[in-house]
């Protein structure tokens, strides 16, 4: 659910890795400044520990295997070396290496109230987005989405050349002339095909669909306006191509094209409004919770 989050935050995600590669790039993470009272040690620079716990936490929110002996190898390596670099930092020049300790404190509290302000966000039911709501926004706006190519509704097929009962069964079938092609075309692709899609209810870009097909020698826009049912050759493959339906990169989207990205849209307006609400009862609440002393010197 994170995950869905950080897509529609998109600004606010970039910034905020940015902020993340900083802290990893320079410090490795702050928390290692501090010796750690785990167990299993992997590494140590003047006395500051790295432990396999470190290593796993790290890895797993990073969206990658703790148990990779590769992954794990190079972050230790890079976690001594920029370590090394830190501490080398703090005997040369011992106030930068105290403005970046303390840049690098208030970044992550800013990281960390942003993930805590998305578990808050993310269990509440104003996030729930009706179709109604979705309808009312497209008619609004539709015209504010412009098509980034034509979309069509297509059957492909891209075989081995070199497949003569397959291809035979596909020229005959991929038109789908009777109620049976479609299984036949569906059946031989799985057997044979290097590419295969077919959807005629769902919208997709046109390049997308055929990005691997040799279109040079077509007019794109004559070719999907005219709804074209043909196969091609090059020297290793045989291209079918059926065409169903079609919108011009000059017509307005259609709503079912448009629905889940206009939902994503609300959906992020929705989440930085409540964040935006939330956030001083959030600072405040954590506040209460723990033991803060400010003095006046």
């Amino acid at each position: 659910m994170i995950k869905t989050f950080c897509i529609l935050l998109e600004n606010k995600k970039i910034y905020l890795l940015k902020k993340q590669a900083f802290l990893c790039g320079s410090l490795f993470f702050v928390c290692v400044l501090f010796s750690c009272q785990n167990k299993n040690i992997l590494a140590k620079v003047d006395g500051i520990e790295l432990t396999s716990e470190d290593v796993d936490a790290y890895l797993k929110l990073s969206d990658k295997n703790p148990k990779d002996k590769k992954e794990r190898k190079k972050f230790v390596k890079d976690w001594v070396n920029y370590q090394a670099v830190l501490e080398e930092l703090k005997i040369n020049n011992p106030e930068k290496y105290t403005w970046l300790r303390t840049r690098s404190m208030f970044d992550l509290g800013e990281i960390a109230l942003y993930h805590l302000q998305l578990e808050k966000v993310k269990n509440t039911n104003e996030l729930v987005i009706s179709d109604s709501v979705i309808k009312k926004y497209y008619n609004e706006h539709a015209k504010d989405f412009e098509l980034k190519d034509f979309i069509v509704k297509a059957l492909y097929v891209k075989i081995p050349i070199n497949q003569a009962e397959a291809e035979m069964k596909l020229k005959d079938n991929f038109k789908l002339p009777n109620p049976k092609s479609l299984s036949i075309v569906e059946a031989t692709a799985k057997l044979y095909a290097s590419n295969y899609y077919y959807n005629d209810v769902d919208w997709a870009y046109f390049q997308n669909i055929f990005k691997d097909a040799p279109m040079e020698q077509f007019n794109r826009q004559s070719f999907v306006i005219n709804r074209t049912k043909t196969f091609f050759k090059d020297s290793e493959y045989v291209y079918f191509i059926n065409i169903f339906d079609y919108k011009l990169k000059s017509d307005n989207p259609p709503y079912d094209f448009l629905k889940d990205r206009i939902r994503q849209t609300i959906l992020a307006k929705k989440i930085n409004d409540l964040k935006s609400q939330n956030q001083a009862k959030l600072v405040n609440d954590i506040l209460k919770k723990h033991e803060v002393e400010i003095y006046n010197n």
